[in-house]
């Protein structure tokens, strides 16, 4: 220890011996742990986009009818145009559920029309066994909803579909809740 000159107070310097080696070390150390955990992890996911069109879900946006965004881990939405993306990750132990509801269009002579008609404020019932809900569609047909992981029943209009439900996974459901004739 240095006593410093005229005010007979006692100095050490800040890096001698062996604090100055622990520091190092420990800088050292941290520096490692945070190249391995950067190194070794996953890069971070993208939104993956799909939309509705002829019966089917079509990766990729549109311009002419709603997208739906989704990635795992989070709640997927449905956008149409310019909106800002939101990143609400999904609770531990469920996956998420994108339902498009919809009545096709038929020109009559048994020659589908050139469209889907979204079914706007439906009653869509999602039950398994222990647990029956009802959500209601949208304006544009859609309904997004976090389940926990399983095996599930939804009906629409009389219309079913199975699904199961895997942890932080996104599962899109088209369900046709009828014809409607058009000309």
């Amino acid at each position: 220890m240095n006593v410093h000159e005229g005010k007979g107070l006692l100095v050490q310097p800040l890096f001698a011996g062996d604090r100055m080696l622990r520091m190092v070390a420990a800088v050292g150390i941290a520096l490692i742990l945070c190249a391995m955990a950067w190194g070794g992890a996953e890069p971070p996911q993208k939104w993956r986009t799909s939309h509705f069109v002829e019966n089917n879900f079509r990766e990729g946006p549109s311009s002419d009818v709603p997208t739906v965004y989704h990635r795992d881990g989070f709640l997927p939405f449905v956008r149409s145009g310019e909106k800002p993306v939101t990143e609400d990750r999904l609770p531990q132990g469920t996956g998420a559920v994108v339902i498009f509801c919809y009545v096709q269009g038929s020109d009559g002579r048994a020659k589908t029309h050139a469209g889907e008609y979204p079914l706007p404020d439906a009653a869509v019932q999602v039950s398994d066994s222990e647990i029956k809900i009802i959500l209601q569609t949208d304006w544009n047909g859609y309904v997004v909803a976090a389940l926990p992981v399983g095996k599930y029943e939804i009906s629409v209009r009389g219309m079913i579909r199975q699904i199961v439900v895997k942890e932080r996974q996104t599962q899109l459901v088209p369900i046709r809740a009828g014809k409607r004739m058009v000309n």
